[in-house]
């Protein structure tokens, strides 16, 4: 977040959701229940929350009907309520994967794994919503994860999780026409990928590099990606000394408005 604080979303070991914040001294807010759409708990099987620039955060979640929804947090701390963004005859009721990415004019883009494809839809700056559209090249990866991140020049870089590859995009949206590198396999040197991360650097420290966390085989590994495309390659992170890091199965990273990164993992 611009203030220097880490948001975190996470989904507890009860199935529901909650929130906390990581603030620059190092303290934690601890987490705080987000009720859910007429409940007072949000049971969620994949959850995703971008940070906008000027403080605010989103969040997107898939309820326990299967369908999607959205929901914004202001800088007071006040969320907006939740909205549902989806419907059984876009996405289906079955398994589905969510990731957002904040934009820089403060629009956010939101992406859909699902029964019928690999799907986008946006959020403008004042709070209008496209309409569904599909992935071109995502559609035929059959992902198993999926995680995106906003960048400085208005595009979206995307992770997958195939199997046992990592596949990279570049993704950019202007008005209607959508731009697709074509998702590149990473060459992950590791066996038993678990889940894909990734976050754009925030300005004026490393603008427009992006930074990639992994976990397989129980470890995490970090990658950089540079402003001109090359990857730096997947190095180990070090073992947090007291915690069995070894057991890693989920993983996150963000970048921190000092240069720095934050990397959470989630053992079990």
């Amino acid at each position: 977040m611009p203030d220097g604080s880490t948001q975190i979303l996470g989904v507890g070991i009860d199935g529901n959701l909650y929130h906390e914040i990581h603030y620059p001294n190092g303290t934690h807010s601890g987490f705080h229940n987000l009720p859910g759409v007429g409940a007072t708990h949000f049971n969620s099987s994949s959850v995703a929350i971008a940070g906008l620039r000027d403080g605010t955060s989103q969040v997107v979640a898939v309820g326990n009907n299967g369908l999607v929804y959205w929901n914004g947090r202001y800088t007071n701390g006040a969320w907006t309520g939740w909205r549902q963004i989806t419907s059984a005859s876009q996405t289906g009721t079955g398994p589905i994967k969510v990731a957002i990415a904040a934009l820089p004019d403060g629009s956010t883009q939101v992406f859909f794994l699902c029964k019928y494809g690999s799907t986008f839809m946006t959020r403008s700056s004042s709070g209008a919503w496209s309409g569904m559209r599909s992935m071109g090249d995502l559609t035929s990866k059959h992902a198993e994860q999926l995680a995106a991140a906003g960048m400085p020049d208005g595009s979206t870089q995307l992770l997958i999780l195939q199997g046992e590859e990592v596949y990279h995009e570049v993704f950019k949206l202007t008005g209607n026409t959508k731009t697709e590198s074509g998702f590149a396999p990473m060459g992950v040197p590791y066996i038993n990928v678990t889940d894909v991360s990734i976050t754009a650097m925030m300005a004026p420290h490393q603008s427009g590099q992006s930074q990639i966390a992994i976990s397989t085989s129980g470890f995490v590994y970090h990658n950089v990606r540079n402003n001109d495309g090359h990857w730096k390659g997947f190095n180990s992170l070090a073992k947090v000394p007291g915690n069995n890091i070894n057991d890693t199965r989920e993983v996150a990273i963000a970048g921190r408005a000092n240069g720095t990164v934050e990397v959470l993992g989630t053992a079990g």
